[in-house]
């Protein structure tokens, strides 16, 4: 049983989703704190063929709040104005209807929190991917857990998931040591 654990973000990074196809389980780790400026409610875009940033609003952002109690604060204007950049910039690209009918599918649904908006967005776009990957929220799914931080708290959700092998994404490589 291969287990991934990543912080749920917002239409992610290709890697991410490399990720997902390498293992049976991921697990959304929604329970630890919201990073300010991090990928958490952030991505970016190619506008006029140049890097262009874009954030989910959200009514607060505090580090010292969970991701998954982190309120998003999408209205409308938001909303027009987003489709007018993904449309204007995007509408000759193949695929476009497609995926831009499933963007219209994740950000109209409704979502409290980003920790939502996020892991729909990763389980829609897995889908329309064809990955098999099951999905499960480490509040949800391992809430009981007594442990609370670090490498601890990942390897008693992957002692509890049954883990035979635990898959870090490249960036936390650093993070956590392979003996761990």
């Amino acid at each position: 049983m291969k287990v991934a654990i990543m912080q749920p973000y917002v239409f992610p990074y290709i890697g991410y989703f490399q990720l997902i196809d390498a293992v049976d389980t991921f697990v959304f780790y929604d329970d630890v704190n919201f990073i300010k400026r991090g990928w958490i409610n952030r991505n970016k875009l190619l506008i006029n063929g140049k890097e262009g940033m874009f954030s989910m609003p959200l009514k607060s952002a505090s580090q010292n709040d969970l991701i998954k109690d982190t309120q998003l604060a999408i209205d409308g204007i938001w909303l027009k104005k987003f489709y007018s950049t993904i449309e204007h910039n995007y509408s000759k690209a193949p695929h476009y209807s497609s995926v831009y009918g499933l963007i219209k599918t994740v950000l109209e649904r409704e979502h409290r929190t980003i920790s939502e908006l996020a892991m729909f967005s990763v389980e829609m776009i897995s889908d329309y991917l064809g990955l098999k990957a099951k999905f499960e929220i480490s509040s949800v799914d391992y809430h009981k857990n007594n442990v609370k931080r670090g490498i601890d708290r990942l390897l008693a959700i992957c002692h509890e998931a049954k883990a035979t092998v635990y898959i870090n994404p490249i960036g936390g490589q650093a993070l956590y040591s392979k003996n761990e």
